[in-house]
C-alpha cells in the first residue's frame, strides 16, 4: 500500500467528516507478488452492531426499517460505510474498497 490523500467529495456526506477528521494516513492498494497484484491479502470484515436498548426496542415495535436504522445511530451504531471508512484511517484497507462493498444509499 502507499499513502494517498483521500478524495473527500466522492464519499457520501455523511461520513465526509468522519475521514477529515481523521488524523491517520489513507492508503490505496499497490500490489505485490504475494497479494497476486491486488493490494490486498485475506479478508477484513466491516460491521453494523445495534445495541438492543429502550430506544431501539421502541423503534422496533413501530417496525419503520428507517425509524429503526435513526434510532440505533442515535444510540451509537457505526452504519456499514462509516466502520469501513473508520477502517481506511486505521490503513486497513482503501476509501475505494470501503465503497465497493458497502451499499450507499439515500440514508447515507
Amino acid at each position: 500500500k502507499k499513502a494517498a490523500e483521500p478524495d473527500l467529495h466522492m464519499l457520501p456526506e455523511g461520513v465526509r467528516e468522519l475521514a477529515a477528521g481523521s488524523e491517520t494516513e489513507f492508503h490505496v492498494p499497490v500490489g505485490c507478488e504475494e497479494c497476486r497484484m491486488t493490494g490486498y491479502r485475506g479478508r477484513l470484515p466491516i460491521h453494523e452492531i445495534i445495541t438492543m436498548d429502550n430506544t431501539v426496542r421502541e423503534a422496533v415495535v413501530t417496525e419503520d426499517l428507517q425509524r429503526i436504522r435513526e434510532a440505533a445511530v442515535s444510540s451509537g451504531m457505526h452504519t456499514l460505510l462509516q466502520d469501513g471508512i473508520l477502517r481506511a484511517a486505521r490503513g486497513d484497507t482503501s476509501i475505494l474498497e470501503v465503497l465497493r462493498v458497502a451499499v450507499v444509499g439515500p440514508h447515507e
